[in-house]
């Protein structure tokens, strides 16, 4: 059986996006939980675990599935296209600009006797990334991750501002928001690449008929 390439694509992009998902929800629940210290009884910690090997199972799971297709590329020529290289090319000029501004963003915090801020400012950095990344791929729901985990940052900011409540607390604060970011975006992958696979699945059934 072929598989058309459009749907092998999406689906690697799904696992792809499953891998880095697990990552940061992993980096963002350490920060929060580091913070918390145990204040949750390790709930949020537990609920996070859950949820990354959930992420992880599904990477496997859809890397299975990449293997199992037959690749058609049109014309019989195989590689990336010309679009899908520029995007590519943009997705790493996005990530190296991020990494860029966190690095300033450390030095100016730190030199300034300002080190409190740094969470809430990775943060927003982190959100803000989210933005040119939707316009790049043309997906919505990026545009509402970067909202969200921009408005958590901005709430971590301003609560670092008025020193009415702790560092740590404030970090957890921000960590749990953006872990629940990082989780809702890998749920929308999983939903993608459950759809494809539906898609390939209908189109092997009408095929055999």
């Amino acid at each position: 059986m072929e598989i058309a390439p459009n749907r092998r694509k999406g689906l690697e992009a799904a696992a792809g996006g499953l891998s880095l998902m697990s990552f940061f929800t992993a980096m963002w629940g350490f920060i929060s939980e580091n913070s918390l210290r145990g204040k949750d009884h390790w709930i949020s910690g537990l609920i996070l675990l859950i949820v990354i090997v959930f992420f992880i199972y599904y990477y496997f799971y859809f890397q299975a599935r990449v293997k199992g297709m037959a690749s058609i590329e049109a014309g019989g020529q195989g590689g990336e296209t010309p679009e899908e290289k520029k995007k590519g090319k943009w997705f790493g000029i996005i990530f190296g600009l991020e990494g860029l501004a966190i690095l300033v963003v450390i030095n100016v915090l730190n030199n300034t006797g300002h080190p409190d801020y740094f969470i809430p400012c990775f943060a927003l950095i982190v959100g803000l990334h989210f933005f040119p990344l939707g316009i790049l791929f043309q997906r919505k729901f990026d545009h509402f991750m970067g909202a969200w985990t921009c408005l958590i940052a901005m709430a971590g900011i301003y609560l670092t501002n008025q020193g009415s409540y702790s560092h740590q607390d404030i970090v957890a604060i921000v960590g749990l928001g953006c872990a629940a970011a990082t989780t809702g975006y890998g749920i929308r992958m999983i939903l993608k690449g459950k759809e494809i696979l539906l898609a390939e699945n209908a189109a092997a059934t009408s095929a055999l008929r």
